[in-house]
């Protein structure tokens, strides 16, 4: 019995030092492909990108002005009354670009096999007119657009439940109606939410590049400076009314940094078109024109750092 003991033990001890000298077999993994490092984004193009969102999005369904409003709550992100905006006069002649626009849409759409796909820029355009309506709406100053904004929004919504030309044309010619109402302007607030992230997001760097066509050289800006100061209006715009759309993001949880984010957008934006605007006066160098757009830029680099998952056009 001891010497069976001490068998098994030297046995034992035997084992265990070989052991240590015998690499194990690894396990097999397969490596987490590392996610793609956001490019720097380059507005040389009529980029359509698909910004940041999840598969599921909530949009506000077509209704009432009154329904319409008072749908979608969500947390007050700001008091209307101190929300800095740009002036209406760099406002007011978008109404009329975006109505143009979808009217230009609708002749590229007759004929079309697969109209949905093909409508990208008519929601597009019909978001944005949306922002700028709410803009309009909410300023302090008056303008032809004051008590027609809650109107043109709704109308603007309507637009992106079409299915075909016909209903896009009957959509577009509420939009043009909407603008003579005089319904007023009760209601609106910069924390609900009124356009759909998708299209609004397409809508920033197609802005973006048409800015920075008239910067790229001085000649160029002196052209088209107006262009640079509307557009940076449209933008500042934009970066404020989308702030309720948190909830559509792909970090919904993200609630702050989202916020953050679309407030930079706007306050790089309102430089830009204080900037512009000063060049027309003489008193704004083209020097400081561009690097107030390179901020802006930057704006949106950051943005797509946290709130983006997919590669960037670089063309």
């Amino acid at each position: 019995m001891k010497l069976k003991n001490t068998l098994q033990y030297a046995l034992f001890l035997f084992i265990l030092s070989t052991a240590g000298c015998q690499k194990p077999d690894p396990a097999p993994t397969t490596p987490a492909p590392a996610p793609p490092a956001p490019p720097s984004v380059s507005f040389d193009g009529d980029e359509q990108i698909e910004p940041m969102f999840p598969a599921e999005e909530t949009t506000p369904a077509p209704g009432d002005a009154t329904t319409l409003l008072q749908s979608q709550p969500f947390p007050k992100f700001a008091q209307d009354a101190s929300v800095e905006l740009p002036k209406v006069d760099d406002l007011v002649p978008q109404v009329a670009v975006y109505v143009g626009k979808l009217d230009k849409t609708l002749e590229d759409l007759d004929g079309s096999v697969r109209f949905v796909d093909d409508a990208d820029v008519l929601f597009r355009d019909a978001n944005t007119l949306a922002m700028i309506a709410l803009a309009l709406g909410l300023s302090k100053e008056d303008n032809p657009y004051k008590k027609a904004a809650p109107a043109i929004i709704e109308a603007a919504q309507k637009v992106e439940a079409v299915k075909n030309l016909d209903e896009a044309t009957q959509a577009v010619a509420e939009v043009k109606r909407a603008l003579k109402t005089d319904a007023g302007a009760g209601g609106l607030s910069w924390n609900k939410k009124i356009a759909t992230l998708k299209p609004i997001m397409k809508a920033v760097p197609n802005i973006n590049t048409q800015v920075k066509r008239n910067l790229r050289t001085e000649a160029a800006l002196k052209k088209g400076n107006q262009k640079v100061v509307e557009g940076a209006a449209v933008l500042a715009v934009i970066g404020q009314g989308s702030i309720p759309n948190a909830v559509d993001t792909i970090k919904p949880e993200a609630v702050n940094d989202w916020k953050a984010q679309c407030l930079e957008l706007r306050e790089a934006a309102l430089e830009l078109n204080r900037a512009a605007s000063g060049y027309e006066a003489g008193k704004v160098k083209f020097e400081e024109i561009q690097t107030a757009f390179e901020r802006l830029s930057d704006s949106c680099d950051s943005c797509h750092k946290i709130f983006y998952n997919g590669e960037l056009p670089t063309e």
